[in-house]
């Protein structure tokens, strides 16, 4: 992964946990960056981006620390990834549904 693409990861990390931009803003920016997935890792604090090739970098997380859910929801999860694509919600609002559920 080249400094470009660690430098968007983290500007979108950056602007999303502020809650300055949507889901489909980030992901458009991710994929105009050349890079093709995340991963994030609540329990960690941390994401990981990845590129095509095989590069990576680790961002950690800028939004404020929340216990995790004793007992899952998978409704409560798909209904947040739902608001979220709907751009009806933004990052800090899923956060807390997301870990919530």
């Amino acid at each position: 992964m080249n400094s470009e693409q660690t430098n968007e990861a983290k500007e979108c990390a950056t602007l999303s946990a502020a809650g300055k931009i949507h889901f489909g803003e980030v992901v458009g920016r991710l994929m105009n960056a050349g890079i093709e997935r995340y991963h994030a890792d609540y329990s960690r604090g941390e994401s990981t981006y990845y590129t095509p090739d095989g590069g990576s970098c680790v961002v950690p997380m800028e939004h404020e620390t929340m216990s995790i859910a004793q007992d899952f929801s998978a409704s409560g999860v798909e209904a947040a990834v739902r608001q979220a694509q709907r751009s009806e919600i933004i990052y800090p609002q899923f956060t807390r549904q997301l870990l919530a559920s």
